[in-house]
This record gives structure tokens, sequence and C-alpha cells, in this order.
């Protein structure tokens, strides 16, 4: 049993995910980092059980970028290093269920 550590620890504090169905926490993502300058990472607190596609739109919701993440992960990425700096779409869309969120891509 350990009853003290004598170095230095980082305390764990779990990341605030949106919780896109209302109580349903499959489908609840955190969108990371934001400003983006090389990618943008879309972790999943849980399984992914359905494939989901992450579409990166310009700011007239036009499709920029996409990426298919299969059932059975919990991370997708889209790279952003050649994309122009400014504010993008970012919608995660799983069955009918769809999450957007404003990301600033800024090298």
């Amino acid at each position: 049993k350990v009853t003290s550590i004598s170095e230095s620890v980082t305390t764990y504090s779990p990341s605030v995910g949106v919780d896109v169905l209302g109580g349903n926490m499959q489908f609840a993502v955190q969108i990371v980092p934001n400003p983006a300058a090389d990618f943008i990472a879309v972790q999943y607190l849980g399984l992914v059980k359905s494939p989901v596609k992450i579409t990166l739109m310009d700011m007239q919701g036009r499709e920029v970028k996409f990426a298919i993440v299969e059932p059975g992960s919990t991370m997708g990425y889209i790279e952003t290093q050649e994309l122009y700096d400014g504010n993008y779409i970012i919608q995660v869309q799983q069955a009918n269920q769809i999450q957007s969120q404003v990301v600033l891509i800024q090298h």
C-alpha cells in the first residue's frame, strides 16, 4: 500500500466533453487543440460503435477535408498544416447525430 510519494505529481482532471446525445455518453467528444496549427484531434469518451465522419469546412460551409473514424477507435485526426490561417467549422457526425464547433487554424 502506498502511503506517500516523494516526487512531484500531476493530478488528473477529466477533460470536458460535449455530450451530443443528451445523456448518452457514447458520443461525447473533445476537439483539441483550438487554436490548431498542424492537426485537429477529435477524442471520443468511449468507443466508436458505428462509423463517424469528421468534416472540416470553411466558414461558408464548403468541405475542406474529412476523415472517417472506424468502429472500435477512440480518436480521429485532420491535418491542418497546409490550410490558411482563419476560422473553420469542424463537424462530427455519427448516424443522424451532428455536432459542430468553430476552430481556429493559426500557424
